[in-house]
């Protein structure tokens, strides 16, 4: 899958779960729609607060919990990258 933008932990960014990165990213990828895929509850609730659709990855620092079990019904969940991977391309 194409790539448009990497943004990460730069000074000029305030921390997630702040919006503005994210922001960033989809005006750099020419506008339009963005996924946030992560493995946390800040993760979920920078999408949230960009407004975008969020899909879990499970096995990040989730403070011990599993990612799904703070999640809203329906949210995709996934055990790897693979499984993100044929998830979006079914939907480009």
């Amino acid at each position: 899958l194409p790539v448009d933008a990497v943004l990460g932990a730069e000074n000029r960014w305030p921390r997630k779960p702040e919006p503005e990165m994210l922001y960033a990213a989809i005006a750099a990828g020419g506008g339009g729609h963005g996924v946030l895929v992560g493995d946390s509850v800040t993760d979920r609730d920078a999408a949230a607060n960009a407004g975008i659709a969020f899909v879990a990855v499970r096995g990040g620092y989730n403070h011990g919990c599993d990612i799904a079990d703070v999640l809203e019904a329906g949210t995709p969940v996934f055990d790897d990258l693979h499984g993100v991977r044929q998830w979006l391309e079914a939907r480009i």
